[in-house]
């Protein structure tokens, strides 16, 4: 018998009548007789559309490739919905609703056997129970329920999920539902005669057969296994990603959105008092921050390159809406889990106040996998989604219609820049009143200032900087602050979203004073050494700081300038802007939202996870926010204890700190002295010579002269004290370096350090040493080089009885990353990584000088005299004459060991300059320049812009390696030695590596004020960075004569080293 259930489809109540003849015609015409008066109460299911639950991978065509959903029985809106959605999708949408029906009247339903007996499960890999779904029942025209399913999560995209309603459903009475007639035929494989769409029938089976095994198979508890036990079952698929995100219902929306501002409470369903202040604060404004996250919520979106078009515009000030000319906003776009978050290219990566905005998403392609939300597909149908009291969509409750409906009635549409291939749009407006800019994300940050990432926008640098230039000069900038602290002479910079009235603000001079506090706008304090609420009465004898002066540009940027010898030396001020700085439109200094959410009481992670709280907030960005809030709640009450309780955190749209501290390197730098005065294990580690006078000398050596080399030692290793090793590099999959160790120091000051086995390379001359042994020289190569090459050479110095001796250089030659070239990242990463990587080299150069005198000095006196070659009383080294030539690189970290090192008596420099900032800047070598290539380009494209406080940041950061500190130290270490240190220094007229500024920079500082026989400079005509060793092919103008220059300039090295004389 054909199934009741066709008398009954899903109908507006006035369309009641023609569709009960339809199916008595339909009952007629399959000679089933009339139905009866008064069916059982069943769980219903086909030939009406609206009888089939929803939703259903039985709709999909499989020509097409997308659903076929008939609109048989539909409401106009869902008809709408149908033709003009739903039937575009591969799949279902991962917010939609579950539908099946029921042929009784819902107050004679046991509502509570339904929920207990309908099931969901997830079939993609094992059948695993779903089980937050919220069941609900809705009356229907004519004595009908449907039944709505709603998760509280969404369906995971590409996954596929069966609704199960099982036996166990009953009416008040206790009288149990029926299976369909026709379900009961086709759980049972009889599928003929049902009166329905055979393909449909075809495609239902295919989809259900399949989950009916494999409940029998797989036995899952709480489930049904026999067929007989279900009353209705079905399949459904979810759309693959990545998949453009709106639910209004479950508010996950682009953001900012004038939608949300509209609404006349919070969500109730926000369930962390952080989200709920954040959203009063919002509200209690004319609009959002300039600095608002714009966020597209995108689904499964993990590749940028897979991103939808987006198109930001700006509508113009909202005082000026009646005429719209709309202007596109250049922007960039970032995944942001789960989405995009979009950066407008302007100078402070903020929108204009009081302005309107709108964004669309566009699909990219006419033939791309991207489809509109569910909803935003819904707020476009011209349908009402509510009648008569009853929602017109199936799979919507009334109370979501009714939300929906809401939101679909204040819905701006800019008809103009919305088309068929727009995916998502919505509308938003920024404050009109001038906010203090704080966004760490951004760089939008005060400076000086200890406790944020410091980058270029933070000095006022536009956006216009390339992206990877921008992600550099951040880089480069990264963890300066931990130097300890800022010149007292710095100007603090702080980036405004409007202009103040400067001639205005006032300096708050008496903290304790109410009516000095109420009149003031800016408040100093020096906050030193109050770490906790106890130190708190240490501010009582401390004024306010006053000695500075207050400007602004055309930007708004504000500026505090000290004057009177600057800001106290080694102190830590806190300097706070109140909301009542007056502003030249007359507003309200208002703080961003960031601010505002690190200033709550309430944190804005998971303590458990560190799962961000806040939307939109990634977790990155929550925790950072979280980290200042947990500093600012002590500000907060220090700021009150300071003003006898008249300012809080309430009265202040941005505080911070920041310490200064007296010029670094005034004294030797702690972590050399360590190595100076600590004993260091000087033994031979590993490493054999070999006599290339009576045997072939080893491979590694084939090309080089090796005349007058008598013996080589080319696989010799020597500790060294390692603070930092190339193990400890982190590369990501495709070989680039993501993080470089840094320094680590104990909470002593003591460095942190583990032994490291340095490979070195030996040549010593022919023949008998004299009675006091060969002079040693200590041979430092270039960046790109490593220790053989001092094989290139060697024998220049072993003919005139001088043995050499080299190392590798920290990450060159057997120290370089695997598959990397020499030296390839030693002026990448950042500051504090080029920084390190020249203090780990000259504390490998002190350990190398300890190691000869000590370890391999015995060594040799003991080889020799086995092999015959030395007699009884001799020495091999004559530890009384070391010497050393710094090459590039070698000559640059080499000046700090040479200013530590006295035991050195002769050192030549070649091609060296400093300071290390204005060596990179004027270098051309790719190598020595990366590391500052993207700040310069901007410089020489931006001459506007002064740029020197950043310099001044990043030459500061560098102190502690940096040559010009301990260039004077030199000459002047040996002042009271009995062999006065000479220094020369060579220079290439042409090069472009270490530029002549720079070593004339170097030249002054290593000079100071010693006698003039103990330096010398000499200045080679025509020749580049490596005329002395490799030779130029280019880059000067006569390249023959090199071979001549670079003999004269190696017999000035030799005979400064064999007799002391400068040439």
């Amino acid at each position: 018998m054909v199934g009741y259930e066709k008398l009954y489809p899903l109908m507006n109540s006035t369309h009641w009548i023609s569709y009960f003849i339809a199916g008595a015609v339909l009952l007629a015409a399959c000679g089933t007789g009339p139905a009866p008066e008064d069916p059982a109460p069943q769980v219903l299911f086909g030939p009406s559309a609206m009888d089939i639950p929803f939703p259903n991978s039985a709709w999909l065509d499989p020509d097409t490739g997308t659903l076929h959903h008939s609109t048989d029985g539909a409401s106009p809106a869902y008809a709408s919905l149908i033709d003009s959605y739903l039937n575009t999708l591969p799949a279902f949408p991962p917010n939609t609703g579950i539908m099946f029906r029921i042929n009784a009247p819902r107050d004679s339903l046991d509502e509570e056997s339904i929920r207990e007996n309908t099931h969901l499960v997830d079939l993609t890999d094992e059948v695993i129970p779903i089980t937050d779904v919220a069941w609900a029942l809705e009356d229907e025209p004519g004595g009908f329920t449907r039944v709505i399913g709603s998760r509280s999560s969404k369906w995971s995209l590409g996954h596929r999920y069966a609704l199960i309603v099982a036996t166990g459903l009953k009416t008040t009475t206790g009288e149990p539902l029926e299976v369909s007639p026709s379900f009961r035929q086709i759980r049972g494989g009889q599928i003929e005669g049902l009166g329905m769409d055979p393909s449909l029938v075809e495609q239902i089976t295919a989809t259900i057969e399949p989950v009916f095994q494999r409940l029998a198979s797989e036995s899952v508890p709480g489930l049904p296994s026999q067929r007989t036990d279900i009353l209705l079952l079905s399949a459904f698929d979810i759309q693959t990603g990545p998949v453009v995100d709106q639910d209004l219902i479950r508010q996950v929306r682009a953001y900012p959105d004038d939608e949300w501002m509209d609404q006349s409470s919070p969500n109730p369903d926000v369930q962390y008092d952080a989200q709920k202040q954040l959203d009063t604060f919002l509200r209690s404004q004319d609009g959002f921050s300039v600095t608002s996250r714009i966020f597209v919520p995108i689904e499964g979106l993990t590749d940028i390159s897979q991103s939808p078009d987006i198109k930001l515009w700006d509508l113009g000030p909202i005082e000026s809406m009646d005429s719209i000319t709309p202007i596109l906003v250049p922007h960039s776009q970032d995944l942001h889990a789960p989405g995009l978050v979009i950066t407008p290219w302007t100078p402070n990566q903020t929108l204009d106040s009081g302005h309107r905005y709108y964004c669309t998403v566009q699909r990219p392609t006419s033939d791309s996998v991207y489809h509109p939300p569910l909803h935003f597909a819904l707020l476009q149908t011209p349908e009402e989604l509510i009648s008569e009291g009853r929602s017109t969509i199936p799979f919507l409750t009334l109370e979501q219609a009714e939300a929906l409906q809401v939101v679909k009635d204040s819905f701006y549409l800019e008809e103009n820049l919305v088309d068929e291939d727009t995916l998502l749009a919505w509308s938003w407006t920024t404050v009109s009143d001038v906010e203090a800019l704080y966004h760490p994300e951004k760089q939008l940050i005060p400076v000086p200032n200890d406790r944020e990432t410091i980058g270029p926008k933070a000095f006022g640098v536009p956006a216009g900087l390339p992206e990877e230039s921008q992600q550099l000069v951040q880089s480069l900038l990264d963890g300066v602050i931990q130097t300890g602290g800022f010149p007292p002479n710095t100007t603090i910079q702080i980036p405004m979203s409007g202009v103040l009235d400067t001639s205005d603000i006032q300096i708050v001079e008496e903290a304790h004073n109410p009516m000095n506090v109420a009149q003031g706008h800016i408040l100093l304090l020096d906050v030193t050494d109050i770490d906790a609420p106890t130190d708190l009465m240490l501010l009582n004898d401390r004024p306010p700081l006053t000695n500075f002066s207050i400007s602004a540009d055309s930007s708004g940027r504000l500026t505090l300038a000290p004057t009177q010898g600057g800001w106290p030396v080694n102190r830590r001020i806190l300097v706070v802007l109140l909301k009542t700085l007056p502003t030249s439109s007359d507003g309200t200094l208002l703080p961003t939202p960031d601010f505002f959410l690190s200033a709550l009481e309430h944190p804005l992670v998971d303590p458990e996870n560190g799962l961000s709280l806040v939307h939109p907030l990634s977790d990155t960005e929550a925790n950072t926010l979280e980290t200042r809030r947990l500093e600012n709640v002590f500000y907060s009450s220090l700021l009150s204890v300071a003003t006898n309780g008249i300012l809080n955190i309430e009265d202040v749209a941005l505080f911070w700190t920041f310490q200064t501290r007296e010029q670094p390197m005034e004294d030797l730098d702690e972590l050399y002295l360590h190595m100076l005065l600590d004993n260091v294990d000087s033994s031979l580690k590993s490493g054999a010579f070999k006599n290339i006078q009576n045997h072939s000398p080893p491979e590694e050596l084939s090309g080089y002269n090796l005349n007058e080399i008598g013996h080589v030692m080319l696989n010799g290793r020597f500790e060294s004290r390692a603070m930092i090793q190339p193990e400890d590099i982190l590369l990501d999959e495709d070989g680039n370096v993501t993080s470089f160790p840094e320094f680590e120091f104990a909470d002593d000051g003591t460095p942190i350090w583990s032994p490291n086995d340095v490979p070195f390379v030996v040549a010593l001359p022919g023949g008998m040493p004299p009675q006091e042994g060969w002079p040693i020289l200590i041979y430092q190569h270039d960046l790109g080089m490593n220790a053989m090459s001092l094989f290139q050479f060697a024998h220049k110095y072993t003919e005139q009885d001088i043995a050499v001796v080299a190392m590798d250089t920290y990450l060159h030659g057997q120290r370089a990353l695997e598959s990397k070239a020499d030296g390839e990242h030693y002026f990448d990463g950042s500051i504090l990584a080029l920084r390190d990587h020249l203090r780990q080299s000259t504390l490998d150069l002190m350990a190398f000088s300890l190691f000869l005198r000590n370890g391999l000095a015995p060594f040799v006196k003991t080889y020799l005299y086995q092999q015959g070659t030395l007699h009884v009383g001799y020495q091999g080294l004559n530890i009384g004459k070391v010497y050393f030539h710094g090459y590039g690189l070698g000559g640059l970290f080499g000046i700090p060991f040479l200013g530590l090192d006295s035991f050195v008596s002769r050192c030549a420099l070649s091609m060296v300059g400093a300071p290390l900032i204005q060596l990179m800047t004027e270098s051309d070598d790719p190598q020595m320049h990366s590391l500052i290539a993207g700040f310069t380009e901007f410089s020489r494209e931006n001459p506007a812009y002064n740029l020197s406080p950043i310099y001044d940041l990043l030459q500061w950061g560098l102190a502690p390696a940096e040559p010009i500190q301990y260039a004077p130290l030199v000459l002047d270490i040996m002042n009271t030695a009995p062999n006065n240190r000479k220094v020369f220094l060579q220079l290439a007229e042409q090069d472009t590596a270490v530029s002549y500024d720079s070593s004339m920079s170097l030249w002054t500082k290593l000079k100071g004020g010693s006698a003039p026989e103990r330096y010398d400079l000499k200045v080679y005509p025509d020749t580049c960075h490596q005329f002395l060793t490799a030779g130029c092919n280019t880059g000067v103008n006569d390249p023959a004569s090199i071979p001549l220059t670079r003999q004269e300039a190696w017999q000035d090295l030799l005979h400064f080293y064999q007799s002391g004389q400068f040439p």
